[in-house]
């Protein structure tokens, strides 16, 4: 019986069956120049047909603190993202803790949780959104290393890393692919600046839908899926 689902490892695949060279970086950079032999410079999304990449739209105020990186308000060095269900704080030395939450209800400026903390303890909290010489806050006694971050500078545009041909001659469609990339990382995954392409991607011989995999160097480390359907990349991680 035929699987509905073929994995193809690209590295082989690619470099070997259809004997194609990987390429060995690709940058996606609204102020640079793409490194794709079919892009000489990188394209504006106005030169790109907005239904070729597809990404969530925050919503909410839970949304409103995933789509930032925040820092320590203290100066500690600490640093907070928030992804999907999961609380990640880093400290300067490097150190993490995760502690995972359930959104219970959102008002304004207020995001009700149910946590689970390192230890499996659960508990309720708040995390409460304000302001900081005009800089976001969020506070909350769910953090274990400072109670209040503010919103930090992102990281920018997002350097895309490993992207192989054969990959790209399934999809036919490096600007579409990047852009999407791009654009997602810019909202949800703010504090990466490096999104490594995985050596395999999922093959539906039924519908013709590729999926691939990206690993954000964020301090979350988020999964970026890449999903083609024919006309359209739609982009998520955790759900979103």
């Amino acid at each position: 019986m035929e699987r509905r689902n073929t994995i193809i490892a690209i590295a082989v695949a690619g470099a070997v069956a259809v004997g194609m060279v990987s390429c060995a970086t690709r940058c996606v950079a609204r102020r640079g120049r793409g490194e794709h032999p079919a892009a000489e410079a990188a394209a504006t999304e106005e030169e790109i047909p907005v239904t070729r990449w597809r990404i969530p739209e925050p919503e909410g105020e839970a949304d409103a603190v995933r789509t930032r990186a925040w820092e320590a308000a203290d100066g500690s060095g600490a640093t907070l993202s928030v992804r999907g269900g999961t609380l990640v704080e880093r400290s300067a030395a490097g150190d993490v803790t995760v502690t995972a939450f359930q959104v219970a209800e959102e008002s304004e400026g207020l995001v009700r949780v149910r946590c689970v903390g390192p230890e499996g303890a659960t508990f309720e909290d708040d995390l409460r959104l304000g302001r900081d010489d005009g800089r976001v806050t969020v506070s909350s006694g769910a953090f274990r290393l400072a109670g209040t971050y503010v919103e930090a500078e992102g990281a920018g545009t997002v350097r895309i890393d490993g992207v192989p041909e054969a990959y790209l001659s399934l999809v036919g469609d490096w600007q579409g692919f990047a852009h999407g990339v791009e654009a997602f990382c810019a909202t949800w995954v703010p504090d990466a600046t490096t999104a490594a392409f995985f050596p395999e991607v999922s093959l539906d011989t039924a519908s013709g839908r590729v999926t691939a995999t990206l690993a954000c160097d964020d301090p979350a480390s988020t999964t970026v899926a890449v999903a083609w359907d024919g006309t359209t990349f739609e982009v998520s991680a955790d759900g979103r």
